[in-house]
């Protein structure tokens, strides 16, 4: 189980720290998603076949550890998210603007 939660753990924080100051679950997501769906199958599978379990040390999961798994390690976005929430109401709009630190205007 606890390979399984810092596996998931690991996906959901690249997911969440996609953007900063910016929400990391906003769009556009739908690639992250992708690209994390190929990571949890590869925890799935790394958990579910007898030739990895042997490898790698793991045992199989049932229904319940699987969703305890996954539970706690949606934690960690919730805290991230949180936390960068607090950060943007406490922060003027002007610092906090994405477009300026991605294309700034350079007088010369």
């Amino acid at each position: 189980m606890t390979f399984a939660v810092m596996g998931f753990g690991t996906i959901f924080n690249a997911l969440a720290n996609r953007r900063d100051p910016g929400s990391g679950l906003g769009p556009p997501i739908l690639k992250a998603l992708l690209i994390s769906a190929v990571a949890a199958f590869m925890i799935a599978i790394a958990t579910e076949l007898p030739g990895l379990q042997k490898g790698l040390l793991t045992t199989q999961l049932s229904g319940r550890q699987w969703f305890a798994c996954v539970g706690l390690a949606a934690l960690l976005p919730i805290v991230i998210e949180g936390r960068k929430y607090l950060r943007r109401r406490k922060t003027p709009d002007e610092v906090l603007d994405v477009r300026r630190a991605i294309q700034p205007n350079f007088m010369l």
